[in-house]
C-alpha cells in the first residue's frame, strides 16, 4: 500500500473493527516466507479517563480470547499461538519457524464489548 503524502510505502497501520464474534482477519503475504513471530495491538480504549476507571479495569472492547494461525505450504491452516483471558493491549507471539503464505487472526471473544478492535498485526521472520 502506498501513502505518498507521508513518504511511506510498506508500513500502513489500519484500524479494523470486527463485528459479530467469532471473526477473522486474514493477511495474505506477497509471497511465501518464513514466519516466526506475530505482534498484535488491540484497542483498550486509551481515551477513557484514568481517574474515572476502577483499579484493574479492562476495557470491554479489548480482545480476550483469540488464536493466530498460519497457512502452511500445503495450504492447511495451523494454529501457532492462542490466548485466553487476555487483558493486554500489545501481545507478541514467537513460535517455531514455518513457511507460510498467509497469517490469520481469529477473534473468539472480547472482555464484554459487542465488537473487537484490532489496530495492528505485524509479521516477522524467526529471530527478528
Amino acid at each position: 500500500m502506498e501513502r505518498p503524502e507521508l513518504g511511506l510505502t510498506d508500513n500502513l497501520q489500519v484500524q479494523i473493527e470486527l463485528r459479530g464474534l467469532p471473526q477473522t482477519l486474514t493477511l495474505q503475504l506477497p509471497e511465501e516466507a518464513d514466519v516466526g513471530e506475530v505482534r498484535l495491538a488491540f484497542d483498550n480504549n486509551l481515551n477513557r479517563g484514568v481517574r474515572s476507571t476502577p483499579g484493574l479495569f479492562v476495557a470491554p472492547e479489548l480482545v480476550k480470547d483469540y488464536r493466530v494461525e498460519v497457512r502452511a505450504a500445503a495450504g492447511e491452516w495451523r494454529v501457532v499461538a492462542e490466548a485466553q483471558g487476555n487483558t493486554q493491549r500489545h501481545r507478541v507471539h514467537r513460535f517455531a519457524a514455518c513457511r507460510a503464505s498467509a497469517v490469520r487472526l481469529v477473534v473468539l471473544a472480547t472482555n464484554g464489548g459487542p465488537e473487537a478492535r484490532v489496530y495492528e498485526v505485524r509479521i516477522y521472520p524467526p529471530g527478528a
